[in-house]
């Protein structure tokens, strides 16, 4: 078994998003001559808020939805999220996608059937042969080429049979 993703990103980016919006404030605060009782209320209730953002509304973005790890098993990919693990033959896989427009490359592998985890894997690929910041639009990861080649071979023998 060979590990095809780097391990999701762990952490709560709501408290660093809160931490980082306080500092500021508060820097912000001495350096503008504002009384400080008030100004230190409303950094803080403001922080609050930025902190709900992060929480609600980064989760929506996909870092959430990542998995923890995917092995390539030969003829079956492995994916291991929250204690649990799933096997997926090629078969089952019906198209593989790259998405190199974020932050951090993602791949999704959408399903025929849905298993544990839904219909939709994604996760992030190990960085060897991903152009982060690749400018050619038609660029392909080559693990992707691999991945939809194999999912495409192990899906004509089930359209034959």
């Amino acid at each position: 078994m060979v590990k095809i993703s780097v391990d999701r990103p762990r952490g709560n980016a709501w408290l660093i998003g809160y931490i980082a919006f306080v500092v500021v404030g508060v820097v912000a605060v001495f350096l503008s001559g504002v009384p400080v009782r008030t100004s230190l209320f409303v950094t803080a209730v403001c922080g609050i808020v930025i902190s709900g953002f992060f929480f609600f509304v980064l989760p929506g973005l996909g870092w959430r939805t990542l998995v923890d790890e995917v092995f390539d098993d030969g003829d079956s990919i492995v994916v291991r999220s929250r204690g649990e693990e799933e096997r997926i033959p090629f078969s089952n896989i019906n198209d593989v996608i790259a998405d190199n427009n974020r932050i951090g490359p993602r791949i999704y592998l959408k399903l025929v059937s849905s298993g544990k985890f839904g219909s939709r894997i994604a996760f992030r690929p190990q960085k060897e042969g991903v152009a982060r910041w690749n400018l050619d639009p038609f660029w392909m990861d080559p693990m992707v080429n691999d991945l939809l080649a194999r999912a495409q071979k192990a899906g004509a023998g089930r359209a034959a049979a």
